[in-house]
This record gives C-alpha cells, structure tokens and sequence, in this order.
C-alpha cells in the first residue's frame, strides 16, 4: 500500500484493489519525443536545402536565434518540446493512484498539487468502459463511474479495467442493505 493510501484510509477500511495507468501513455509520450524531433530536424534540413543552395553562406538570425547549418536551433527546440511532453505523460503514470477500498473508490492525480476525487461504491450507479480497438487488445481502457450525488468520475486509461469492475461489483455486494434497517 502507498503512503498516499495510508493516510487517507481509515482503520475500518480495507483496500481491495490498486491499479495503474497503463503504459501507452509513456508510448505516446515517446511517439510525441520522437515526431517532434523528427519534424525539427526535417524542417532544418529544408531550411538548409532552401537557404543554403540561394545563399554563400546559409546564416538567418530570428529574434537572437541564429539559423543555419552549424546552428540546428529549430531541430533542438523541436526535440526539447517533445522531451517535455513525454516528462508531462510520464509524471502523469507516476502521479497517478486508483485504488478500491470497501468503502469507496478513490482517484489521485499530482505530485504536489494532489488532487483527490473519491465515490462511496453505495453511491455508484453505473460503470462503463471505454477503450478502442487497441485497448482491446492491449488490456487498457477508461472507466466512467455515474454517481447519484456526487459529480462522476472519469478515470484514465489504466490497466486491466475490467479487473476494477469486478472487484467494484463484488465489494458492492458485501454493503448493507440500507432497506433491511427499517
């Protein structure tokens, strides 16, 4: 158990089930990493193509950026804004805690500024997963939680969802029937 679950549980809760975001976001984050840098480079060597067969001597300079065959200014700056968006989809995975208690499920994303969004599992109406082609047949999908009071929770693409479900629906049995107390 995470510490973040230590403090948020209580003594009487259990936790019954923990699940992570799957992998395809790192993929993606990647695929972002290596297209950016891909298309920067591109685009530098068209520049080159462009401005050095018109020019001796292919130099521009953009707002203290100086652009030419020595200086591939634009094919690094590609290649920087892809490393920040695979950081984002990594600290995304990193960040991110969905756990099942028998209590109540709760939904954790961030580092430092934490945000928490818990649904008792008396308070869930229905569950529906969403996932493409390809989440079918890597086992990941986005589970989309109706609640009667509270707002929904939508959570993330996460491994084996269907696997959550079924623990949601076996915890959900074992609540008390507020109907049998009166």
């Amino acid at each position: 158990m995470t510490h973040f679950l230590d403090r948020v549980t209580t003594d009487d809760e259990k936790v019954i089930c923990q699940t992570r975001l799957h992998w395809i976001y790192i993929l993606s984050g990647f695929c972002w990493l290596a297209g950016l840098s891909a298309a920067g480079f591109y685009l530098d060597a068209l520049l080159w193509e462009y401005f050095g067969s018109n020019a001796p001597a292919y130099r521009q300079e953009i707002l203290g950026l100086v652009f030419g065959s020595q200086y591939p200014w634009l094919a690094w700056m590609m290649t920087f804004l892809g490393a920040m968006i695979f950081i984002i989809h990594l600290l995304k995975v990193i960040a991110t805690e969905i756990a099942l208690t028998n209590q109540r499920v709760i939904y954790k994303t961030g580092l430092i500024f934490v945000d928490v969004k818990e649904i008792d599992l008396a308070e869930i109406r229905s569950e529906t997963v969403h996932h493409g082609l390809l989440g079918r047949f890597l086992r990941y999908g986005e589970v989309h939680l109706d609640s009667r009071f509270v707002g929904d929770i939508y959570l993330p693409a996460m491994i084996q969802p269907y696997k959550l479900l079924k623990e949601i629906h076996a915890a959900r049995r074992k609540l008390p029937d507020p109907l049998e107390n009166d």
